[in-house]
């Protein structure tokens, strides 16, 4: 097994060969997972959060693909979960103005 005498740096993650995990497919699933949590407390921490863990997913899959260093599954996990961060704020924001044109105007 290797050692490593290294520091770690913020944001690095250690695979199972060994390997450090690349940083934006790390941030990628930790905003995702941030922003699922937000959700339920604070709406528009899933609107901030979402989009930029789908750019950190696919900035991941992009760099763990030309590199080869591990972490491309965090990276589709991270772009995934936004994604659908992303849907769902949408539907969220439509839902919302749909709502208050139904509302009768209060004079």
């Amino acid at each position: 097994m290797a050692v490593h005498t290294e520091a770690l740096a913020l944001g690095d993650a250690i695979g199972p060969a060994g390997d450090r995990l690349d940083r934006y497919a790390v941030a990628s699933v930790v905003l995702a997972a941030a922003g699922l949590v937000g959700f339920m407390v604070l709406h528009l921490a899933f609107a901030v959060l979402s989009p930029i863990a789908v750019v950190l997913g696919v900035l991941g899959a992009r760099r763990t693909g030309v590199t080869g260093a591990p972490g491309r599954g965090a990276a589709t996990a991270g772009f995934l979960i936004g994604g659908v961060g992303v849907v769902v704020c949408i539907f969220l924001v439509v839902g919302m103005a749909i709502s208050a044109m139904a509302q009768p105007a209060v004079v």
